[in-house]
């Protein structure tokens, strides 16, 4: 079905989505065919390349012209519309049975989907199998039912299947039968007339549901039913194994049912915290002891735990100051790290306490890498700016999938880092040649040196321009990136011939977007930028280092050890 999904993408402006088409069973061009196209689409704009390829391509011209059955109609009804109107579709159909049995399954899937979500249109569905973003997988991927194979599903995947050998995997406590707490805080199950109070009576109601979803998955077996259990060694949580293995052979259930857990009296301040928790939505327990609870947990002077400086081996705080060297260099990125939060900045960037970075940095440097080699080598040649055939095989020489955890995580980490690629190429934003590649520049402010490296310079009428590139998703509003900090340090250090700056973000919405996003720096606010770099080298010099709490907080690598916050604070006095 993934013809269907590229079309679904397409009709929403993928560019990639759409060459998988042509290229694909419902169209079939040639690559020759393809790359005219495209050609003509470079110069024209798609729709009208696509109006001008053919007969054959004339269908999918029509479907993109007007593209509300991917995004207006249900996903079922836009299927419909593509069965109707498609014919390369029915043709799929017609000529293999197993393609056939495929679509039918399909149309089963977006059905389940309509039923879930019916303003889900197609695309919405390409976007949530591309995602992995389901409530509930409907069915299995379609495969030959006269193939040999072994099918890897869940429990409930598997209703309506039949197999000739079935293996139930990992049959222990706490996998199958499932009896974690799915209760809410309120206690929301002791209000259903259907479900009982009394915690045994709904330990019982949860084995008898987990009972028959086991008895579904032994009844897709023709022949055999093999139960497998690999317990954990005592240190590690494997659980004992399942008391459906006893079942099977013959125990009752009433053998099974357990009663509640009965927790263990608290060790640490965290423990008795979640245990004074759990009597307060114990319905069982009687009205005193549940207020006891909670009036242990909110009176003005609880128990007070040993501080962390108290335990063996913990040193005591020390000053915020000293950190710096004795002729400390700052940078635009060093200041927008520490207007973002001064505590971070010590911690990652003074104190080198830090989770070692990202995926998305090393993606972005390995992007970088690639722009300097093939802009370089293209103006070497006389031309502006390279080609995107140039720029895949230098990415191809320089990618290391090691650098991305391997296979199949590298393989999404180079599709990604492609799509970026192709988006720039394809919409290149460039206004003139190019006369400078990663090129070290310098300013001194009040005696401190401020370094940093300028991406791209081109030569533009009126003088030299500064290029940034930005392989993120996050792009800034068109006033904060006229003020941002980084331009304005390039065109301070940068002399009296440049005349503009701007960022360059390939990465925000690649393949879906006509244009490369663009955010260009304003000269008259130089002066801001000025004031801006002195308050972060007065704060940095005079060692502040307050915090500063804000959305950026939910992912701090160093908040584990921040005083902002709970888990930080017993670390300081």
């Amino acid at each position: 079905m993934r013809p269907v999904l590229d079309l679904a993408e397409a009709a929403t402006g993928d560019a990639a989505a759409l060459r998988r088409v042509l290229m694909g069973p419902l169209v079939a061009l040639t690559l020759s065919a393809t790359r005219e196209i495209e050609r003509r689409a470079s110069v024209r704009g798609w729709a009208d390349a696509l109006e001008h390829a053919g007969d054959r391509v004339r269908p999918v011209a029509m479907l993109l012209a007007a593209p509300g059955w991917a995004t207006e109609q249900s996903a079922a009804d836009g299927f419909w519309h593509l069965w109707t109107t498609l014919p390369g579709l029915v043709r799929l159909a017609l000529d293999d049975a197993g393609d056939r049995r495929a679509l039918s399954s399909f149309s089963q899937a977006l059905d389940r989907l309509r039923e879930r979500d019916p303003a889900a249109g197609l695309s919405t569905y390409a976007a949530m199998v591309r995602s992995e973003d389901f409530e509930a997988e409907p069915l299995i991927s379609f495969r030959d039912a006269d193939a040999d194979r072994v099918t890897l599903t869940t429990l409930h995947q598997a209703k309506g299947m039949e197999f000739d050998v079935v293996f139930i995997a990992d049959a222990r406590e706490g996998v199958l039968p499932d009896l974690r707490s799915r209760d809410s805080l309120l206690g929301t199950r002791h209000l259903s007339p259907n479900l009982s109070g009394d915690d045994r009576a709904y330990s019982r109601f949860r084995i008898q549901e987990e009972r028959r979803l086991a008895y579904t998955a032994m009844c897709r077996a023709r022949a055999r039913v093999v139960w497998t259990c690999t317990v954990g060694a005592p240190d590690h949580s494997g659980g004992a194994p399942s008391r459906f293995l006893s079942l099977v052979a013959g125990r009752p259930l009433d053998a099974a049912v357990q009663g509640p857990e009965e927790h263990s009296t608290p060790t640490t301040p965290r423990d008795a915290e979640a245990w004074l928790r759990r009597r307060i939505g114990d319905a069982t327990l009687p009205a005193a002891e549940r207020l006891a609870a909670l009036g242990a947990l909110a009176t003005d002077d609880p128990w007070r735990p040993r501080p962390i400086s108290a335990f063996a081996g913990v040193l005591a705080p020390g000053p915020d100051s000293g950190l710096l060297g004795p002729s400390p260099r700052l940078s635009p990125s060093q200041a927008e790290a520490y207007a973002t939060c001064p505590r971070r900045y010590a911690f990652e960037r003074l104190l080198r306490i830090s989770d070692g970075g990202s995926k998305y940095a090393d993606l972005g440097a390995l992007i970088h890498s690639v722009l300097e080699v093939v802009e370089r080598t293209a103006v070497g040649a006389g031309a502006d700016h390279g080609t995107i055939e140039d720029a895949l095989a230098v990415l191809s020489a320089q990618f290391d999938p090691a650098a991305f955890d391997g296979p199949p995580w590298a393989d999404s980490w180079r599709a990604r880092a492609e799509r970026i690629l192709r988006h720039l190429y394809a919409c290149w934003p460039g206004k003139g040649p190019a006369v400078g590649f990663e090129t070290a520049v310098e300013y001194e402010l009040d005696g401190v040196h401020w370094v940093g490296r300028v991406d791209r310079a081109e030569q533009r009428e009126g003088g030299i321009h500064i290029i940034d590139y930005k392989t993120g998703t996050s792009v800034p509003k068109v006033d904060e990136a006229a003020g941002a900090v980084q331009l304005g340090f390039y065109v301070l250090a940068s002399g009296d011939d440049v005349t503009g700056a701007e960022f360059w973000y390939p990465g925000d919405a690649p393949g879906k977007r006509k244009s490369v996003t663009v955010r260009s720096f304003k000269m008259g606010r130089k002066p801001e930028v000025l004031a801006a770099m002195l308050a972060v080298q007065r704060g940095v010099l005079a060692e502040e280092w307050p915090t500063t709490p804000g959305d950026h907080c939910e992912r701090c690598p160093v908040r584990i050890v921040c005083p902002q916050w709970p888990e930080g604070r017993e670390a300081y006095s």
